[in-house]
Parts: structure tokens; sequence; C-alpha cells
């Protein structure tokens, strides 16, 4: 059900650990130390695998034997317990893209941006001292998702793309709440253009600044 991947800021390289698959997991956490070790800077970003493709367990017994509708939202806390926990003692923080735990039908938000099959109730499971890096790309009139995580007691990165209205519109939403806990503006560039000239590229010049 998840995946996490372990990307380097400047290269863009990274480790997928798959939890679906237990060995491989531990084996790619010995190959995450390594990194940690050779680059300090290496950092931890946990995703939760497109469940928006996967059947909604609603009826039965999960696969940890609870009720499904909460046993999705077990699942994500033990897996963000454990990488939380793993990276935790090496003096390092994890990073979790938000949309899994946020509750499409009461925010209004997309199928994407969004959860529809009752892994957002992890949001009043997990650990609070992760962060939260809640991405959405089109330019809506508001963004309930921010303020929801920040009631909630985490630190939110709000995490923009594309259109450039649409970023402006998502930076100044967030600004607005005027949180010590929303720690700035991530602008992420998804192929769209090449590290050398992510500087100049219009939703990273234009909105980056407005956070000095």
């Amino acid at each position: 059900m998840l995946q996490a991947v372990a990307q380097h800021r400047e290269s863009g390289e990274g480790i997928a650990l798959f939890a679906e698959q237990p060995e491989m997991l531990e084996r790619g956490l010995k190959v995450l130390d390594v990194g940690l070790r050779l680059t300090p800077e290496l950092t931890l970003d946990l995703v939760l695998k497109d469940a928006t493709s996967r059947p909604v367990i609603a009826l039965g017994e999960g696969a940890d034997g609870v009720p499904g509708l909460l046993g999705r939202a077990l699942c994500v806390l033990a897996e963000v317990r454990r990488l939380r926990g793993h990276l935790a003692l090496r003096g390092k923080e994890l990073w979790i893209w938000g949309d899994r735990m946020i509750d499409g039908k009461t925010t209004g938000l997309g199928l994407w941006e969004a959860s529809y099959n009752s892994t957002a109730r992890a949001i009043d499971l997990v650990p609070k001292d992760i962060v939260v890096c809640d991405w959405h790309y089109g330019k809506q009139d508001s963004y309930p998702s921010v303020p929801l995580l920040l009631q909630k007691g985490f630190r939110v990165w709000p995490s923009g793309w594309q259109p450039l209205d649409a970023t402006h519109a998502f930076s100044a939403f967030a600004r607005r709440q005027n949180s010590k806990r929303v720690l700035g503006y991530l602008c992420t560039t998804w192929g769209k253009v090449k590290i050398q000239d992510a500087a100049e590229w219009p939703p990273i010049a234009e909105v980056l600044p407005q956070w000095k």
C-alpha cells in the first residue's frame, strides 16, 4: 500500500522502498542508511502509494485483522511509525505527502489530492512531528486541507506545481494562515524544467520570493 522514496535534493535520484515486499523494504532501509552516511542532506518523503486505484475495503476484515475501514488507516499509521522511527534514530525527520490523510468527502478535494477510501482516518493517528507536504495543483478559492492539518497539530509545507495562477493562489492562501507551522512553499517541478533552469521557472521565480 505504501511506497517510500528517498530522494537526493539536487540529483533527483531516489531509493524506492516497497512496504508490500517486507524483505525488500528491509534491504532498502539498509541502502538508505548508507546514503545517509555518505550524503547527510539526503531526505526521505513517504508516498502513500496510489490507493485510489485499489478496491475500497469497506466490509469484512482488513489485512491486519481489524475492520476494513479502520484497517487502511492503521496500515498508514504502521508504516509512518516505522519509517519515522528509523529516521529519528539517525537524527532525520520524515516528510509525507498529505493526500491520503485528507478526507475528500468533507473537504471537497479531488480523487488524487484527497482520500475516498478511509485512509484519511490516519490524520488523527500518526505522530505530529512529521512534516506534511500538502500538494494541490489546480487553482481553487480555498485549500481547506491547510487549516485542517494545522488544526491537527502538523507542520505543513504547501506544495504546488503549475499553472502559474494556481501557484500564486495556493501560496497566497497558505500565507494568509499566518502560522509558524506553515514552513514555506514547496515548488515541485515534476520534470517541467531542468534543475539548472529552475531558478528562472515562473512558479519558482515569482512565488518563492514572497516567502522571504
